[in-house]
């Protein structure tokens, strides 16, 4: 049996996990604009623009096999080390999202403000 042996296969669609981040996107968008008055279609085009940036900042999903020994320890630290990993980089992941959009959202703001949009 092979020892540590990690594969990768790079999958090409976005999973329900991705989808409940844009979600998550679209209703913090929806929140901030038209609690202040603002129309939805200006949200709307504002998530329109954004969804590139939001597609080029989502890691790639991968499936990863492993083939350990058969130490049932170590199939459990395994098990344990990977949640702690998926967590971290979901937290991380919806932090820098936030981060993105947020500044994204007040330059978007701030030119239609300046063309006289707003």
């Amino acid at each position: 049996m092979k020892n540590n042996i990690v594969a990768f296969k790079k999958r090409q669609a976005f999973n329900a996990n991705t989808e409940k981040t844009w979600g998550s996107v679209k209703g913090w968008v929806y929140q901030r604009l038209l609690p202040a008055g603002l129309p939805q279609s200006l949200a709307d085009e504002f998530l329109e623009e954004f969804r590139p940036t939001f597609e080029e900042m989502i890691f790639p999903s991968f499936d990863i096999s492993l083939t350990l020994p058969d130490d049932e320890c170590l199939q459990e630290e395994f098990r344990d080390m990977a949640k702690l990993i998926e967590e971290n980089m979901n937290n991380y992941s919806s932090k820098v999202i936030g981060m993105v959009v947020y500044k994204d959202l007040l330059i978007f703001l701030q030119q239609k403000k300046i063309s006289g949009e707003l």
